[in-house]
């Protein structure tokens, strides 16, 4: 990717700044040192006394660590006075050396002072030219675009895939009932997996206790987990209270392991009465297509009854807790595939068809005015009573 103008002027800027800052601090050296080596010129204390004739018979026998101290009492006076005497060309020699040599050490010290100083600017100023990634195209920065490391794939944008269209597609729905059961239920599961079908389980409030592990697996699938009442009651023989009771605890249960309610309600034997049985809040939802697969536990037999009944928009019903019916579902797969189906959830079919759902229990048209709103009379389909399973 080219970067812009001003980045790519403003990176020589910088490395000619760095250049000019340098050689300033180079110049400033030198002169620093010229400086101190015309100072370092001047004759030390040594020479001078050694030049100095009256010096040259005064304390010959003394080095330069004894020059005597001004004011000492050991240093003869005039006459032999015992008064110090006035210093000598020696003493003020000595004092003009020792100016030149502080001289020369106060000037050497500022001037590696600020080569070090002008080397740590150099030193950052080419560190930030290059972190800032306003280098020449000289330099070679490593960076994700231009290095060899393998960059980490793209996220990929989850997109949700729409709803089955059931008022184009030739929909059908699998339902299962009065589960689920420690032995043949995960096995339904296993070929539902297998063949990416959804289904939805009408579930018994009494056998959730122990499988929820089973339940837990529905919910993972994206199998629709609904209820079936807490034991399996004909509701048109208890009171209202009596069904309410039957599905809030149904509901309890399945609140406990999911952590939502369900949608939809299943009467057991498909008995409720429209306008007067409790539904909990939850949809009634009972079937079109009944192969009776409680009563002929053979595969082959259950598999003809539901391609015999089957049609669009219809929903199936069969029981999980039956070996028969479990080896059953693949048959039925492969028949209406055959033929064209899709598998759907009641989520699914209920959003095609809002106002009814499932042709068997269509509310009735409201009363025009002047009406008498008409009784409701109890439903009951084929019975599906809670069998042994074999």
């Amino acid at each position: 990717m080219s970067r812009p103008l001003w980045s790519r002027l403003l990176g020589p800027a910088a490395v000619v700044a760095v250049v000019v800052v340098g050689l300033i601090a180079a110049l400033v050296g030198r002169r620093r040192t010229a400086t101190t080596s015309q100072l370092s010129s001047f004759p030390s204390a040594a020479s001078v006394r050694a030049e100095t004739p009256a010096a040259a018979g005064v304390n010959e026998h003394r080095d330069d660590d004894e020059l005597p101290v001004s004011g000492s009492t050991d240093t003869p006076g005039p006459a032999g006075s015992g008064h110090p005497s006035p210093p000598g060309p020696h003493k003020a020699s000595a004092e003009r050396v020792g100016v030149a040599g502080q001289s020369r050490t106060g000037r050497r010290r500022p001037a590696t002072r600020v080569a070090l100083a002008a080397s740590l600017l150099t030193l950052c100023t080419v560190g930030s030219v290059m972190v800032s990634g306003i280098a020449p195209s000289t330099f070679t920065i490593a960076s994700a675009a231009s290095s060899d490391i393998p960059l980490p794939p793209e996220i990929a944008a989850i997109v949700e895939e729409p709803r089955p269209d059931c008022t184009v597609l030739k929909c059908a729905v699998l339902t299962f009932d009065d589960g689920p059961d420690r032995h043949t239920t995960p096995a339904l599961l296993d070929i539902l997996e297998s063949r990416g079908i959804p289904a939805n389980f009408f579930v018994l409030g009494t056998l959730i206790a122990g499988n929820e592990d089973i339940v837990l697996r529905m919910q993972r699938l994206g199998m629709g987990v609904e209820n079936h009442t807490w034991d399996h009651p004909n509701l048109t023989m208890l009171s209202p209270a009596g069904v309410t009771d039957q599905l809030a605890r149904t509901n309890q249960e399945l609140s406990r392991v999911l952590g939502y309610t369900p949608r939809y309600m299943r009467p057991p034997y498909g008995a409720w009465t429209p306008g007067y049985t409790p539904t909990h809040g939850m949809r009634p939802v009972l079937w079109e297509v009944d192969p009776q697969d409680w009563l002929y536990r053979n595969s082959a037999t259950v598999v003809q009854h539901v391609e015999g009944q089957v049609a669009p928009g219809d929903v199936i019903l069969l029981h999980d807790i039956h070996r028969s019916s479990v080896d059953a579902v693949p048959g039925i797969i492969d028949s209406l595939h055959g033929r064209g189906y899709t598998f759907v959830t009641l989520d699914d079919l209920f959003e095609a068809r809002p106002n009814c759902p499932v042709e068997f229990y269509c509310a009735p048209p409201a009363p025009g005015p002047g009406m008498a709103a008409p009784l409701p009379a109890p439903l009951a389909a084929t019975p599906s009573p809670v069998l042994p399973a074999n």
